[in-house]
């Protein structure tokens, strides 16, 4: 089994949820979900070897906001299609960048890029 070599994330926001729905829209994002905490969760992804730019918006109802950005588009690196957040307030999120992992006789990679 292969390990994530600590990546990068830059946190970006919190802006609109209307950005961040053309931001996934037109992006191919590789990561969306929920969370009541994005800098700590940017850590755990760069943990994970992410690197890029997490776009974050606040909501008040964090599963009904996850679940419209999984009806616009469900990232690579989503094992979900559906939130399985709190119904509370909290953020939404979504990477725009690249995943890399090691190890395994190789290396294997996700990435996006935006245009907006």
């Amino acid at each position: 089994m292969g390990h994530s070599p600590k990546g990068h994330l830059t946190l970006e926001g919190p802006i609109t949820q209307e950005r961040l729905h053309r931001i996934i829209r037109r992006s191919g994002a590789i990561r969306a979900g929920a969370t009541i905490d994005p800098d700590r969760r940017r850590k755990e992804y760069e943990n994970e070897g992410y690197s890029g730019i997490m776009y974050y918006s606040k909501t008040q109802n964090m599963t009904v906001a996850e679940d419209k950005l999984f009806e616009i588009r469900v990232p690579s690196a989503n094992d979900q299609a559906k939130s399985n957040a709190q119904s509370e307030p909290g953020y939404v999120y979504v990477i725009v960048g690249e995943r890399v992992i090691t190890g395994g006789g190789g290396s294997s990679w996700w990435s996006s890029c935006i245009i907006l």
